[in-house]
């Protein structure tokens, strides 16, 4: 159920405590507004505030254990997601991108889609595929074509289909001229074919080079005059190259001819594209992309760390055998020391302060040592190293070896039903199922000092807050 402002106001208002600071609240501009109409310090603090800026001890406890359980809740929710990046069979999972490395890419290039077999491929190519073009006759730039006046008439045939085009030439016209106006004429038909200009600066020349837009030896075209010599004229009546396949083959496999340079391997998750013939072979490795599986798995440390401060953070309030209970399958995976009960502080007498000298005032304290490394954890079968805090972080060389030599079992791990990864899922799912109020222990001093007490009606006592810990005050954190 989600409370909206008013109605905690309302169950604020049952309660003692709310009575005797109401005037306070009254003097602060009346935080409690209906939705729709915040104050004017609402409007200048952030999102993510909690609605109540008191500075008495309801106020700082309803704040700071309110904040404690919602830091709880968002960093579960993030360890979800890192793990999920991790394990998804999806083009978003860091486990399943590929990276495609050819030995020479002046021959052949390859890529590479997420899921395609970690291999290597051997490949030798004859020739690449071609495409049929015709190039016409370098004609004087600047020279006024000797093409007829008025309208040239032209067929282009592709494919089985053909389509007529003309051009319209006046007296005046260069050899730019015309050959522009036939370039743009054949564009116009919409068939698979090119034209395009080529110019020589320092001979002053200009012709024109029609290509087919697809190769192989079936894909061919052909260009005549119908009425008018313009196609003539211009020299793209012959054909300079006709089509050709390409031939190659794979490993030790039989040749191959393909009519394009776009060649499919591993069911289409690898695309090799042919450049050039060559004598030697090519090397394609398809690898995993390490600098993403990194990245992700150090986001994963990240938030399980996060989670377990939060956690630590939150034992003053945190029902810890409550929250041990429901993550009793994951504390293996370095919660407990998170979920350690903490001493209740007590208070200390005062020591009799001594002046400082000159270099105590100047030295500064030692920082804190770093914990030892655990021998073995459940964490090591995916390139993670766990102290003995808890906290984890990627074993770089641990992780270079598994990503190099023993991919498979470190993708295996991941995802395994008893692995850590699933295991801290499943109890973070239930962790996340539970009532945000179930988070709290009722035992400690600091909920005791400001719960509200009431009789059921076959007589036994139950402590409540004054204060739903759900709906807005927690969803504006969470």
């Amino acid at each position: 159920m989600v409370f909206n402002v008013a109605q905690v106001a309302r169950t604020y208002r049952s309660n003692a405590l709310w009575h005797s600071n109401e005037e306070i609240w009254k003097r602060r501009g009346g935080l409690f507004l209906p939705p729709g109409t915040p104050s004017s310090e609402e409007k200048a603090r952030s999102a993510n505030v909690l609605p109540w800026t008191g500075s008495s001890p309801f106020d700082r406890f309803a704040r700071e254990s309110t904040y404690a359980i919602a830091a709880i809740l968002q960093t579960a929710v993030q360890v979800k997601r890192a793990v999920r990046k991790l394990q998804s069979h999806t083009q978003a999972s860091a486990v399943d991108r590929r990276i495609a490395l050819s030995s020479d890419a002046a021959v052949v290039t390859a890529s590479a889609a997420p899921g395609a077999a970690i291999r290597s491929y051997r490949i030798r190519i004859e020739r690449a595929a071609s495409a049929q073009y015709n190039e016409g006759t370098a004609l004087p730039a600047q020279a006024v074509t000797t093409i007829a006046a008025g309208s040239n008439q032209m067929k282009l045939s592709c494919e089985g289909r053909s389509a007529p085009f003309s051009i319209y030439v006046v007296r005046t016209d260069t050899n730019r001229h015309v050959l522009q106006k036939i370039r743009a004429a054949i564009r116009q038909t919409g068939l698979p074919v090119e034209a395009a200009l080529h110019e020589d600066a320092e001979a002053d020349t200009v012709k024109l080079k029609v290509a087919c837009s697809q190769t192989g030896s079936g894909r061919s075209f052909a260009i005549a005059d119908v009425y008018g010599t313009a196609a003539r004229s211009a020299g793209i009546l012959a054909v300079t190259q006709p089509g050709t396949d390409a031939l190659y083959r794979i490993d030790d496999g039989k040749t191959v001819r393909s009519e394009s340079n776009r060649v499919t391997l591993d069911g289409g998750r690898l695309t090799l594209t042919l450049h050039r013939g060559s004598d030697t072979d090519v090397t394609v490795n398809v690898v995993p992309d390490e600098i993403e599986a990194r990245q992700e798995l150090q986001q994963l440390a990240l938030r399980f760390n996060e989670l377990s401060a939060a956690i630590s953070q939150a034992n003053r309030y945190l029902n810890t055998l409550r929250v041990h209970r429901v993550l009793e399958e994951a504390v293996h995976l370095g919660l407990e020391t998170a979920l350690r009960p903490l001493p209740e502080p007590e208070p200390l007498p005062l020591p009799e302060l001594e002046p400082l000298s000159e270099p105590d005032l100047l030295s500064e304290e030692p920082p804190a040592e770093k914990p030892q490394p655990l021998t073995s954890s459940p964490w090591d079968g995916i390139g993670l190293r766990q102290y003995a805090d808890g906290t984890v972080e990627v074993d770089e060389a641990a992780l270079d070896l598994m990503l190099a030599s023993r991919f498979d079992q470190w993708r295996s791990s991941l995802r395994a039903d008893e692995g850590p990864t699933r295991v801290l899922v499943g109890a973070l799912n239930r962790l996340l199922a539970l009532p945000a109020e179930e988070l709290l222990d009722r035992r400690k001093a600091a909920y005791q000092a400001f719960a509200s007490y009431g009789f059921r009606p076959w007589g036994s006592l139950r402590t409540y807050l004054p204060l739903p810990l759900a709906g807005t005050l927690v969803n504006r954190q969470f």
